[in-house]
């Protein structure tokens, strides 16, 4: 990929494209299960049932969401919210139809898939009958 300075959009483009190449190039070949989705700057995590892990890069562990400032118990709590909504990801509508291999395959038992997905559709009502908190004045 040629960087050009002074050219700003150019770049641009010419990065997407590098990229986009990048990801046809991995068609047809096993999943690299050693790459990393995200860049350790980013500020985010992710589930990925595909390769059957989830990513939490460095920079979720930096202040406001983690700070060695802050009692340790604000910090364990946001980091393990942030790990707990990404693990519940591999019981929702779509991770759960990933094997322990990560295959998209359907490894359940009917009448365990039916008891599953009755289930979340009692969760889904619950949270359908909960309501805001008033707005005070």
């Amino acid at each position: 990929m040629k960087v050009i300075r002074g050219d700003a959009l150019g770049n641009f483009q010419r990065a997407e494209l590098y990229e986009y190449r990048r990801n046809l190039a991995k068609f047809g070949r096993p999943v690299d299960r050693s790459e990393w989705v995200m860049n350790a700057q980013l500020v985010n995590a992710v589930n990925l049932p595909a390769m059957n892990a989830i990513n939490f890069p460095a920079a979720v562990l930096q202040p406001p969401y983690f700070d060695p400032n802050q009692p340790l118990a604000m910090d364990y709590g946001a980091i393990g919210a942030t790990i707990g909504h990404e693990i519940s990801h591999s019981f929702d509508d779509q991770g759960a139809l990933f094997d322990a291999h990560g295959r998209l395959n359907n490894w359940w038992q009917p009448d365990d898939f039916a008891h599953f997905r009755a289930s979340g559709a009692r969760l889904a009502a619950q949270f359908d009958g909960y309501s805001r908190l008033p707005i005070w004045p």
